[in-house]
């Protein structure tokens, strides 16, 4: 058996769990008040007493259902939903062998998204966040009872888990300023606009860890694979699996660098995940490979949802080739959990931040949001551009309504097949026309928003690699790029810093998105 087959092997048995005899019990993410996906099939899995009939009524269908525990007390079913609408239901589940009953109340059925990522996406309405306006928006939360939030507890685990841990007393909630003061902003603001376009009741799950890089949230099996992870996980099943003795082990590593000594030199004391294959940080708040995924997502994957939205990358801002192969093998994975490969996914690209810079070619963060980017090449996949809604002095940017609204604008129109729009014009190709660098898109001039003179945001380099400002302007429908200082032309960038000045708009006042015609 080989070690990857070995862990899969082990971290099965840790999902095994005894079960005390009693009534039917469900996973906390399954409670009263919560949302169903609309016209699929359910999925639910409980315990009862082994052996026995678990008998669910489902008021919006005629005829209950019933299926049978397994010697370990663990059931499973699949109840199919109707279409969705503002109206109330219960569920009940009930134990054949005590005859002691579960229902759960208030059930609506609707659309279900889930937010997940880092800081910016679990950035809360108030709470530490403190949003733009957030007094007024949580006071007008109480407007929005059709919009329903389940939020699930910061925790970790070196192995997979069954069950999750649901924060806010261990359930879905109406919404209300309470529910939101702590929730994240971009869901709460994305969940209360669909809610008014769709006419549906909307649910909101936020699975969101600060500080998280994208390693996090993948599975063993995806990290091993090509991904820079891969001595990473063998180190770990060389441990047992045990978080103590992985982190010990790594910790020791640090100090040993640390120390100038040979031993894995590569390795500082404040190391991420860098190309090396060295885990995230060791000391007590630091995270390791897979462990989000394993606590908090891979149990979520029961639950059928419409779509996924994601906001994540500052962390990973120092391996953008990393990421560029890490975050679309996620994306995927997620799908094949969900059995959906569909499934929509709509992130967003990391926002401006830190001081503006006019030229700033090897900026870090212009390399993690083409990284972001590459991700566009997956069907179904959508990306809200910010770098126009950012902060140079803070990486939490308040203004978390208009974020929202852009994702909310791709799933109108790509997934709800709403007449909105949801982008502006995107770079297309590029012509040298003597001096000149002649930029393409793949809209007309009428499509962007009107501008007059210099075109702000670009740079341009001739064959010494070096770049300087560009004088930008319009030339029909295309782009013409010039500078000075660059006699024979070979590259151009666009809105490529980590604070970059905004110098294109679709006519809808949307950004267009970085980028760049070169590969250096």
């Amino acid at each position: 058996m080989d070690l990857m087959k070995a862990c899969v092997l082990t971290c099965a048995m840790t999902m095994m769990s005894t079960h005390a005899q009693g009534a039917v019990k469900l996973p906390a993410m399954w409670s009263s008040d919560m949302v169903l996906q609309q016209q699929s099939e359910a999925r639910f899995v409980g315990k009862a007493t082994p052996g026995a009939d678990v008998t669910i009524v489902a008021q919006w269908q005629k005829t209950p259902l019933t299926v049978k525990a397994g010697a370990d007390g663990r059931w499973s079913a699949k109840i199919k939903t109707p279409e969705g609408g503002k109206k109330s239901y219960t569920l009940e589940f009930t134990d054949g062998a005590d005859g002691e009953s579960l229902t759960l109340e208030n059930i609506v059925i609707g659309e279900v998204w889930l937010c997940s990522g880092q800081s910016n996406m679990e950035m809360p309405v108030a709470g530490w966040g403190k949003v733009k306006d957030y007094e007024k928006e949580m006071a007008a939360a109480d407007a929005y009872p059709w919009v329903r939030l389940l939020h699930v507890k910061r925790h970790t685990s070196v192995l997979p888990r069954e069950d999750t841990v649901i924060d806010n007393g261990g359930g879905w909630r109406v919404c209300s300023p309470e529910a939101v003061e702590h929730f994240s902003a971009i869901g709460y603001f994305f969940g209360r606009q669909m809610e008014g376009e769709l006419d549906l009741p909307i649910g909101i799950i936020d699975c969101t860890w600060g500080g998280s890089p994208v390693e996090c949230w993948v599975s063993y099996q995806t990290l091993s694979r090509g991904s820079g992870f891969e001595g990473v996980v063998l180190d770990f099943m060389r441990k047992g699996m045990d978080e103590q003795s992985i982190r010990r082990y790594y910790q020791a590593l640090v100090d040993s660098a640390s120390a100038g000594k040979d031993f894995r030199p590569e390795v500082h004391p404040d190391a991420y995940a860098h190309k090396s294959g060295f885990p995230a940080t060791v000391d007590n708040d630091g995270f390791l490979p897979c462990e989000l995924f394993n606590a908090m997502l891979l149990p979520l994957t029961r639950m059928d949802i419409r779509g996924v939205l994601w906001y994540q990358g500052e962390q990973n801002a120092d391996r953008p080739d990393q990421y560029a192969c890490l975050f679309p093998a996620m994306i995927a994975e997620w799908r094949t959990l969900w059995s959906n490969p569909g499934m929509p996914f709509y992130f967003v690209q990391l926002a401006n931040y830190r001081d503006q810079k006019e030229v700033e070619p090897h900026s870090e963060w212009g390399y993690l949001r083409e990284a972001q980017a590459s991700a566009l090449h997956l069907p179904a996949t959508g990306m809200a551009i910010a770098t126009d809604v950012g902060e140079a002095k803070d990486i939490h940017p308040k203004n978390k309504q208009e974020v929202a609204r852009r994702l909310a604008l791709l799933a109108l129109n790509r997934t709800y097949g709403k007449n909105v729009v949801c982008s502006a014009p995107e770079y297309a190709g590029y012509t040298i026309v003597g001096n000149e660098i002649h930029i393409d898109f793949n809209a007309k001039a009428a499509d962007f928003a009107q501008t007059d003179g210099e075109i702000d945001g670009f740079i341009i380099a001739g064959h010494d690699g070096r770049f300087y400002k560009g004088v930008a302007r319009k030339e029909g429908d295309r782009i013409a790029v010039s500078s000075p200082e660059v006699k024979y032309p070979v590259a151009v960038r666009y809105c490529w810093a980590d604070n970059p000045k905004i110098g294109l708009r679709g006519k809808t006042g949307l950004p267009v998105a970085p980028f760049r015609t070169d590969n250096w």
